[in-house]
């Protein structure tokens, strides 16, 4: 399950941040981070169930992303070893969610309404006003736009090629279009239905 927040949850993350699930908590990470099982209520955050995965999701994230794992590439690194490891993960989208105030038309998800937030240098930032777009913006995307299931690589990718996520624009669907579940109806989510992974 990804759940992708916007600059608004900054806070929530934050909340976050100093929490483990790992009991006991190792001793290189005691004095800076605490046991909890409830992160959920620790940040504040709320779960709605998935569809299709048994993860939950979170309804405050604009965005959500059932998919499932493919693939994890451990990462041998000492340093990375100290403190618990590191992995890639590759994984393949099965439904997308979207609140409906950031779609455009059926299923284009318009990037002036909806920034992600973004972790950088430990510091948590929003986007900056538009600097240009690339010439395949010029689509008229929201006639054309159908969400696929795909594959999403995490970088650093030990793999030397590029993702099938990127199928997300294409004029032809084989997905039953647009539609709402009764818990993407409470959550006043779009759900856009998906092909499988090829």
């Amino acid at each position: 399950m990804l759940n992708v927040p916007g600059p608004e949850l900054w806070k929530a993350l934050e909340r976050l941040a100093p929490l483990t699930g790992r009991c006991p908590v190792p001793e290189t990470e005691a004095a800076q981070f605490r046991y909890e099982p409830d992160k959920f209520g620790a940040s504040g955050l709320t779960s709605l169930d998935s569809e299709i995965v048994a993860p939950p999701r979170v309804l405050e994230c604009p965005r959500q992303m059932e998919a499932r794992v493919r693939h994890i590439w451990e990462i041998s690194d000492a340093k990375l070893s100290a403190i618990g490891g590191a992995a890639t993960v590759e994984v393949s989208v099965l439904r997308v969610h979207a609140r409906q105030d950031i779609v455009v038309g059926d299923r284009y998800i318009d990037p002036a309404r909806w920034p992600p937030l973004i972790y950088n240098f430990r510091h948590y930032f929003g986007l900056g006003e538009e600097l240009g777009r690339t010439f395949r913006a010029e689509i008229s995307l929201p006639t054309c736009a159908c969400i696929h299931a795909g594959t999403w690589l995490g970088p650093p990718s030990p793999l030397a090629r590029t993702s099938r996520i990127n199928k997300a624009l294409c004029p032809t669907s084989t997905g039953a279009g647009p539609w709402f579940s009764k818990s993407a109806q409470r959550a006043g989510s779009l759900c856009t239905n998906t092909s499988p992974p090829r």
